[in-house]
């Protein structure tokens, strides 16, 4: 029936036309992105700003002293929102002060001396006091802390390169246009600058958060002590499930004895600090070893200050060791054994799980 309230053709015929519009739509902004981003081409080909404000620069690199030799660089300062962060090269790499001399992630000091050392002055702004917020920067007369500032000092103890870091421009679908806004430290006007810097404020953001990655499938033995003494064994053979074997009740529920088993899988730290300065204002507060398939074995303090519970480890081998174990529990002490990590709390309940934590 023609025209009724389930009229197929009508529907059909509805349906095109609002696909129809729905294409033209698309096509449009397409269009307009494509014109947006050729006048952006032209304009910069023209040598003329893309933002309102700026004129055209030299091209000369902002920071020519990150161009020569970085063996000179002793010390990376960044201050502004989430820091300070004071990044300091040592006898074994890059550390963190903030965090006890903790290692920097491997590459992160190279990608920010690149990124600076990069940045090339394509325009500068024409006033010599700009509306900085806009560009994503702090007015240095007022509020200097509340963009990121980055500050290169040499071995001598000269400044290399210091900057306030803006926002990035980029222009509509041409990622190869990305520029950053740029205030060098004693200068009142703004750089558009060709290049990318990516600047971490908060001083987590720097290091290697990652600890140990431990499956519970390769697990075959586990024992937890509370900081009451009381202790619990779980152990497995082969591909069998875990048994206990130590300590815990009769009945008992069969999800929490594998939860304990799955403490060290992808465990990564929430903060870091030096063993030795929480333990000395800490107490005990229970400890954990886990023992895996090859015979290397895990061992973990937990430490209570205040009421935060950090965990302290060290790995040795059962023997005869099995394979490389002894080689992993050499270079797993030579990175962990000086820190105390604090972790999640779930994780904290699986390393001093107890007898009442079992129990159905």
């Amino acid at each position: 029936m023609r025209g009724g309230p389930f009229d197929t053709q009508a529907f059909t015929k509805y349906d095109g036309v609002r696909m129809k519009k729905r294409t033209i739509g698309l096509l449009a902004v397409g269009l307009l992105t494509a014109i947006v981003v050729s006048v952006v081409l032209h304009l910069m080909q023209a040598g003329k700003s893309p933002v309102s404000g700026f004129v055209a620069a030299d091209q000369r690199s902002l920071f020519p002293s990150l161009r020569q030799d970085r063996q000179e660089i002793r010390l990376i300062r960044i201050e502004g929102p989430g820091g300070p962060v004071s990044i300091e090269r040592g006898r074994k790499g890059w550390k963190l002060l903030e965090r006890d001399g903790y290692p920097i992630r491997d590459g992160a000091v190279q990608e920010l001396l690149d990124g600076l050392g990069a940045l090339r002055a394509t325009y500068v702004s024409a006033e010599k006091d700009p509306p900085y917020e806009s560009y994503g920067l702090a007015d240095p007369k007022r509020d200097a802390g509340a963009s990121p500032r980055v500050t290169v000092i040499s071995a001598q103890g000269t400044s290399l390169a210091s900057a306030a870091i803006g926002h990035t421009f980029s222009a509509p679908g041409g990622t190869r246009l990305s520029k950053v806004f740029v205030r060098r430290n004693g200068e009142a006007r703004v750089w558009l600058a060709d290049g990318k810097v990516r600047v971490e404020g908060s001083p987590l953001e720097w290091l290697p958060q990652s600890i140990v990655d431990v499956p519970r499938r390769q697990v075959s033995e586990m024992t937890t002590t509370g900081a009451n003494g009381e202790r619990i064994t779980i152990r497995r053979e082969a591909d069998a499930a875990f048994e206990l074997a130590d300590g815990a009740p009769d009945q008992h529920d069969r999800a929490a004895v594998d939860a304990m088993a799955s403490a060290l899988e992808g465990l990564r730290f929430q903060e870091v600090r030096a063993a030795g300065k929480v333990e000395a204002v800490g107490k005990p507060s229970g400890r954990a070893s886990i023992t895996t398939d090859d015979g290397l074995i895990y061992r973990v303090r937990l430490v209570e200050e205040s009421e935060d519970v950090w965990a302290i480890f060290s790995a040795d081998v059962r023997q005869p060791p099995a394979g490389r174990a002894g080689e992993r529990a050499r270079s797993f002490n030579a990175r962990h054994a000086q820190w105390a990590y604090k972790l999640q709390g779930y994780v904290v309940d699986y390393l001093r799980t107890g007898p009442d934590d079992l129990g159905r």
